[in-house]
């Protein structure tokens, strides 16, 4: 099985913050991702970042299970959220990750 992460845990400093949530067309950032992702794979998760993050409430409200930075690796940007899918894959038994 494949797994599909949502890297939605960056502090979006350079878009004013909050960056999935941010306006794209008439939904956000996320939801276009979501409305692309969902025809494709039926296994997606997302991951908000550091678990005391500000976002983890907004994309709780997605129902998509929540995949937080591994506290040691928090920090390194992207790469927190590709390790902390990588070992949730790893744990669940998924043969491959694929992040977005």
């Amino acid at each position: 099985m494949i797994n599909t992460v949502i890297l939605a845990g960056g502090k979006g400093v350079r878009m004013g913050g909050n960056k999935p949530f941010h306006a794209y067309g008439q939904t956000t950032l996320i939801e276009a991702t979501l409305k692309r992702l969902q025809i494709q794979t039926p296994d997606i998760c997302i991951n908000a970042g550091p678990a005391d993050s500000d976002l983890t409430n907004d994309l709780a409200r997605l129902n998509l299970p929540l995949i937080f930075d591994i506290p040691e690796h928090a920090g390194l940007g992207p790469l927190s959220g590709v390790f902390s899918a990588m070992t949730y894959a790893r744990d669940h038994n998924h043969d491959a990750v694929i992040t977005v």
